[in-house]
């Protein structure tokens, strides 16, 4: 009975999601962002590729824990107008996608 509950808490428990809680919420693609040193326009998202120990590594093999990169990505209609880690890719893992920033990395 215990591992029923624990089964039951753990597939309805947010804490269990690897999307973020607005991940298909419709977003507002209108209009321009900052993006580091660039501005996304209408139907962009911003993506940051932060750097970890094992990607973007310096030429001692260290990384550096920081912003590797900032770019503006078209948001494709797969996406039905809710950008998602399920619809748009980058380098490294997807931490989450919100509103029209999306997050990359590796650690």
């Amino acid at each position: 009975m215990r591992s029923f509950v624990f089964m039951v808490f753990a597939a309805c428990s947010p804490f269990g999601s690897s999307q973020p809680p607005d991940a298909h919420k419709i977003v507002d693609l209108t209009g321009d962002i900052p993006c580091g040193t660039h501005t996304c326009h209408t139907g962009q998202v911003c993506v940051t590729e932060t750097a970890g120990h094992t990607c973007w590594t310096n030429d001692a093999g260290v990384g550096e824990y920081g912003i590797h990169d900032q770019f503006c990505e078209d948001v494709p209609a797969d996406c039905d107008g809710s950008p998602s880690c399920d619809c748009l890719a980058c380098e490294g893992l997807c931490f989450g996608v919100y509103e029209r920033d999306m997050e990359c990395g590796c650690f």
